[in-house]
């Protein structure tokens, strides 16, 4: 029996989607550049260019866009504030959402006499999501630059915004910021915002108001998320940039100026309202998990100290009279304490508690309404993709091909049905988690069809329905059955030669057999896996080789260096599972034994399957995808230091692909799967593999080749001829 840690599981407890609500995970693929002429607020921070130089660059065409609804006050101070732009746009395109006062008589007035080209829309009852992407789909210019009314532009904050575009044609997106004002132009004092010196350009994601996109991008994520019902498109918009762009520009000088709330209990409204979006979405349900635990502690807290001072006035008792002052002593102490490290004032504090409290209750508004919610995102979606894969998306670090394959339909907008039958057995528990409101994760036997069914009805009729039989687990017969009975296409992807080891206890030939016949479509790691699935099917097989995220895996990003890389003449690492019969133990021993002056690094969920290792040999533990580049970037040499045998010559080995991506030479044994790779240097004996450890950092890389074929082999590209597949299958 296992035992019981109350840690464990209060820690899965608190990371439970259950609680406030499933997390949207941030995934961050960008590299952002830092465009201001005030580095030294930014000590530190790289990759950094002058903004100044960055505005005599190459000129681009753009459209400003602006949503209105009930803002006739405010409409004419904004689009004269265009026009004193030092940089004119080239056009302006507003909509009105349905404005009951007379925006919309003011917005055309303002087009008839314009010295600038204004297309003034009309949509009654769209949301600020929909008016944004009806504004950007009617303009006619690649760079969209996006603000709102009620704000003030500075005179050179359209060529503050643009300059990142003009200086490097690889810009996809453009942050700026946002000042809180008050009627008289002063700092408003209900904003307790953060300095610009503590501003992190890499993750700051700026409000509607001030930022800049291409069109490209903006379709690449589905533009504005629509199904929000209000609030929350800008955080979410963003985050969808994060994950699917890899170029950002920063530009802190860039500031608008926007009117905050005259009120304290406006600007709790406000607080509230802000915060539904985020209910709806899951964007940041960490942190109101956060938030609702310090309203809680501090609300029990004072709660049990009055309780206590009553109980002692009313029984006048010689010992809690004493003890109820000590307490409330102690506590006005940590507070004065509190007061001290963030060096602010006790009214500064009651103002930040009175807004977590506003934000939660929203955020717990936004929970009850994401059912509704739900169903209009899930009405947009591209279709249902069913995962049917052996562990949870986030096992091994979220690396394994049936996560990044689930990633990217996401990026597609593509609902993804992640199944898994079996549970996470990694040593560590790495607090991963993978969280997006287009993903869902089960255990197969927590699964209920017909639960599905009843619940996802009208989309299934309106939408195609997929699947990827990843594991050929006997579990999975029933429900590939119910997949294709309801329409849905299903692909039987051999990415192992289950019939060896790797199957252990479960693989069952007829089983696999029974679930590549209910298959409409059948794909293959490795030739050798193609052959087989040909074999045992009678048809065609496609072949789907494994591939590399290269968003994440980028080599043009400056990676800081690990604290637990060892520190040696030069390092050769390796990254992958520590486990199966086909790993050869001695051969790494002889590539720590044979140089003694390298470091070599092997990163994977060890439990000391390596006893006695040489002092040299470290072993740095399991990490999470996202923390493999910048190990990669700090080494020489990757390898893979497998045997040559029936199961590895019938595997396609993820990680070649991620090192390879990340530029570094790869020495690994004579296997079919890797004949041609680019920057790839196979060995034919242990001792061709022990000097190729070294010698291969002396070789010349092929590095306009690697690049060429890491085009050709990401999981964009891969899911590409995925999607084609099952689209030749519907044409047949």
């Amino acid at each position: 029996m296992r035992r019981f840690r109350p840690r464990a599981w209060l820690r899965k407890i608190w990371h439970s989607p259950r609680l406030l609500g499933a997390n949207y995970t941030l995934v961050d693929n960008t590299v952002v550049t830092l465009y201001t002429d005030q580095p030294e607020k930014f000590a530190g921070y790289h990759p950094v260019r002058s903004l100044s130089e960055a505005r005599a660059g190459r000129a681009v065409r753009f459209s400003v866009i602006a949503t209105a609804l009930n803002e006739s006050k405010t409409a004419q101070a904004l689009v004269e504030s265009l026009y004193q732009q030092t940089r004119q746009p080239d056009e302006i395109v507003l909509i009105d959402t349905g404005s009951s006062d007379n925006t919309l008589e003011v917005m055309e007035k303002l087009s008839a006499d314009s010295p600038v080209p204004i297309r003034v829309l009309f949509e009654p009852g769209a949301g600020i999501a929909r008016g944004r992407n009806l504004a950007i789909a009617a303009a006619r210019n690649p760079v969209i630059v996006s603000t709102d009314f009620g704000c003030v532009l500075p005179p050179d904050w359209l060529e503050n915004m643009l300059a990142p575009f003009e200086d490097d044609p690889r810009i996809e997106f453009v942050a700026g910021r946002v000042h809180a004002v008050d009627r008289n132009g002063a700092p408003a004092r209900w904003l307790l915002g953060r300095t610009l010196e503590e501003i992190d350009p890499q993750s700051h994601l700026p409000t509607g108001n001030s930022m800049a996109f291409t069109r490209q991008a903006w379709a690449r994520v589905g533009g504005y998320p629509e199904w929000l019902s209000l609030t929350g498109e800008d955080t979410y918009f963003d985050a969808e940039m994060k994950r699917a762009t890899a170029h950002w520009g920063f530009v802190p000088e860039a500031a608008v100026q926007w009117r905050a709330p005259d009120t304290l209990a406006s600007y709790l409204r406000k607080a509230y309202q802000w915060s539904v979006g985020d209910g709806e979405s899951g964007i940041n349900a960490f942190s109101y998990r956060w938030a609702a635990l310090r309203i809680g502690a501090v609300s029990a807290g004072a709660a049990a100290l009055l309780a206590l001072l009553a109980a002692a006035l009313i029984t006048q008792s010689p010992v809690l009279i004493p003890l109820s002052f000590i307490l409330i002593g102690l506590a006005l102490v940590q507070v004065s304490r509190l007061l001290r490290r963030r060096r602010s004032g006790l009214s500064d504090e009651l103002l930040l508690f009175g807004v977590y409290i506003a934000e939660v209750m929203g955020f717990v508004k936004g929970l009850l309404q994401r059912p509704a919610a739900d169903r209009r995102r899930f009405a947009g979606l591209q279709g249902i993709f069913f995962i049917l894969a052996g562990v949870p998306i986030d096992d091994t670090g979220g690396g394994a091909r049936w996560a990044q394959i689930a990633l990217e339909l996401i990026r597609r907008q593509y609902r993804v049905v992640f199944i898994n039958k079996y549970p996470k057995y990694e040593t560590v528990d790495l607090r991963l988690e993978i969280r997006h409101p287009n993903l869902q994760t089960y255990q197969v036997d927590r699964f209920g069809w017909d639960l599905f069914l009843s619940q996802n009805r009208e989309f299934l009729q309106s939408m195609p329905l997929m699947a990827l039989v990843e594991f050929p687990h006997p579990d999975y017969e029933q429900l590939v059955t119910q997949i294709s009975q309801a329409g849905g296409t299903v692909v039987f992807d051999l990415l192992d030669d289950w019939d060896s080891a790797l199957g252990g206890d479960w693989y069952d030939l007829e089983s696999e057999r029974r679930l590549i016949a209910g298959s409409q479509a059948l794909t293959a790691t490795a030739p050798k896996l193609q052959q087989r699935l040909e074999g045992l099917s009678g048809r065609k097989a496609a072949l789907l080789p494994n591939a590399v995220n290269s968003a994440l895996f980028n080599p043009e990003k400056i990676y800081k260096r690990p604290g637990d890389l060892p520190k040696a003449d030069w390092l050769a690492a390796y990254v992958g599972a520590l486990w199966g019969e086909w790993f050869d133990w001695e051969l790494l021993r002889r590539v720590a034994e044979s140089h003694p002056k390298a470091g070599i690094v092997v990163i994977g969920d060890y439990a000391g399957q390596c006893p006695d290792p040489p002092p040299n040999l470290h072993f740095l533990g399991l990490k999470p995808q996202p923390d493999l580049p910048a190990y990669l970037a700090h080494v020489d040499t990757a390898m893979i230091p497998w045997e040559v045998s029936d199961i590895t010559r019938a595997t396609s080995p993820l990680k070649v692909y991620e090192y390879l991506a990340m530029h570094r030479p790869v020495v690994a044994p004579r296997l079919p799967p890797l004949d041609g790779l680019p920057g790839v240097f196979p060995s034919d004996s242990p001792e061709e593999f022990v000097a190729a450890v070294k010698d291969v950092r002396e070789r010349e890389y092929p590095t306009d080749a690697v690049r060429a074929f890491i085009a050709q082999n990401n999981w964009a590209a891969r899911v590409d001829a995925l999607l084609g597949i099952i689209n030749r299958h519907h044409q047949l």
